[in-house]
This record gives C-alpha cells, sequence and structure tokens, in this order.
C-alpha cells in the first residue's frame, strides 16, 4: 500500500470520525479519532494491494501530504495533518526498526503476496486514494470547524 494512500486514508477517517461524533468541533474528539486514523493503516494492509519502489512512495507521500496540509489550512483544523500522519506511522515504526513486536504485528495484518499481483491494483489503489482525498475535501471544507465568532447551535 503507498504511503499516500495510508496518509489520505487516516487524514479521511480522523476527518468523519471527529465530525460525527457527539464531539464535534471541540479537541476531545481528536484523540480518538486520531486513534482511528492509525488503526485505518492496519485495515489498509491486510488488503491485497500493490507495493511501489522507494523513490515513488516518498513522491506520491510528499503529493498526499501537501494536499491535507492545503485541506487543513483551509479548514482550520490543526489535527487534520496529525490524522494523516497518524495513518501512516506503522511503517514509519518498521522502517525505524524501534520494536520488533510492533514489526510482527505489522507483519500479521500485513497482506502476504502467493502470486503476483496484478498492476490493476495499482490502479486501483490509486482510484480510492483520488476517492479519499474527494471525501475529505467534501468533509472539511463543506462543514469546517465553528470558531469562536462563528457559533453552531
Amino acid at each position: 500500500m503507498t504511503g499516500a494512500t495510508h496518509l489520505l486514508a487516516g487524514a479521511a477517517v480522523y476527518s468523519v470520525a471527529r465530525t460525527r461524533t457527539k464531539l464535534d468541533g471541540t479537541t476531545r474528539a481528536a484523540p480518538l479519532a486520531l486513534a482511528l486514523a492509525f488503526t485505518s493503516h492496519f485495515l489498509l494492509d491486510a488488503a491485497l494491494h500493490f507495493e511501489l519502489s522507494l523513490p515513488w512512495q516518498y513522491a506520491l507521500a510528499a503529493a498526499a501530504g501537501l494536499f491535507i496540509f492545503q485541506v487543513a489550512r483551509q479548514a482550520g483544523d490543526k489535527y487534520l495533518l496529525l490524522g494523516g500522519i497518524a495513518g501512516a506511522l506503522p511503517d514509519a515504526i518498521c522502517a525505524s526498526g524501534a520494536s520488533q513486536a510492533f514489526i510482527r504485528l505489522h507483519a500479521f495484518f500485513h497482506f502476504k503476496p502467493v502470486f503476483h499481483v496484478p498492476f490493476q491494483m495499482l490502479c486501483l489503489e490509486f482510484a480510492i486514494a483520488l476517492l479519499l482525498a474527494c471525501l475529505l475535501a467534501r468533509n472539511e471544507l463543506a462543514s469546517p470547524l465553528p470558531t469562536p465568532e462563528r457559533k453552531h447551535y
């Protein structure tokens, strides 16, 4: 799974979890939403997917990160980018080698190809990433967080 997909999924999960809770518009919803964004990584990794080389991974992740940053800036939600980072964090933890137990947990959930994954799966993943980006932008920009001068009842 590309880092871009994990970033976009983490941000989208955070956004939906934050806006669909009774704690809407408050920072009390952020910890739960960030935890759900982190958990989304394992669900995505369990699905059949195509892996790209590291240069492509970094380029796509940078583009997704800039997109999330722009949406977060326009929506006024300083935690949205953290939601994206939470979605990609398990791969960073594994790459750092910080915890062998965490690496084993990540490997347990990760898709294990027993056959060549077709190129069409990469196209499907890009389509999913695009849908996640649209969901994120629609959810964040259609209903920005309430500000002190704009009270929502």
